[in-house]
């Protein structure tokens, strides 16, 4: 995994065709997970055998995210290879989530194996809460750490000159604030994408990864540009978004 990159989005996330989960419980089923909207609404197994879940997506992907879980190794298995992972705590949200990225090929189907292990909470189940896949965009890794800075409970965001929301109990509001330097006109465009990108009516999953921590963002379907500017060589973006709770 390649992981010279100071953050990515997933803009463009695909919809699953056919599923199944050796060990899913009735009352909560594969399909819990697919409601992107519903993170904490989770999948549960029936026991702590070793689980099997198998995906197909109606277009290929480059990126996988498992969100709000609670083991910390699976296998994922693509064109007949098998990759080991690890779950990481977000020490935003204390969940445990894995992003995992591949190059090359766009993939359409996948098999996730969770082995026997005991969980991070001492469930006596396996649990995911979100199984999303999609295509990354990417820019340039920005400088860090003196550029980024997140703001918890921004008493108000605006989506657009007419639509604002402003904070209600268990909606957790952010701004994210980036900054380049000397970018080129490739680098400059990959970046207008972003923001275009965050802005669209659509889910979006924001991953960080730094030196010294990771964390995974699943946003509401409507974002915004906060300030988007530059200065001599420098171009900074601001932006605000409503993480799902």
């Amino acid at each position: 995994m390649n992981t010279d990159y100071g953050f990515f989005l997933i803009y463009d996330l695909k919809e699953i065709t056919s599923s199944n989960c050796s060990n899913a419980t009735a009352d909560f089923p594969l399909s819990h997970a697919f409601v992107y909207d519903r993170p904490f609404k989770r999948l549960h197994t029936a026991d702590l055998t070793g689980t099997t879940i198998t995906l197909t997506y109606s277009e290929g992907v480059d990126t996988l995210i498992l969100y709000n879980v609670n083991f910390n190794n699976f296998t994922l298995t693509i064109q007949g290879n098998n990759y080991n992972f690890t779950t990481v705590q977000d020490p935003d949200t204390g969940v445990y989530n894995a992003v995992v990225r591949w190059s090359g090929t766009k993939i359409k189907n996948m098999t996730i194996t969770i082995p026997n292990q005991v969980t991070t909470n001492s469930e006596t189940f396996f649990a995911i809460g979100s199984l999303s896949a999609g295509n990354r965009l990417e820019p340039k890794k920005p400088i860090f750490p003196n550029s980024r800075e997140i703001v918890e409970n921004v008493s108000e965001i605006t989506f657009d000159d007419s639509n604002k929301e402003t904070l209600q109990v268990g909606r957790s509001f952010h701004r994210l604030n980036y900054t380049w330097k000397n970018l080129t006109d490739s680098e400059f465009e990959d970046i207008r994408i972003m923001e275009g990108q965050i802005g669209a009516v659509e889910p979006v999953v924001i991953h960080e990864y730094w030196e010294d921590y990771q964390c995974t963002y699943m946003t509401n379907k409507e974002g915004n540009l906060v300030y988007s500017e530059k200065i001599k060589d420098l171009y900074d973006v601001g932006l605000n978004f409503r993480e799902l709770t």
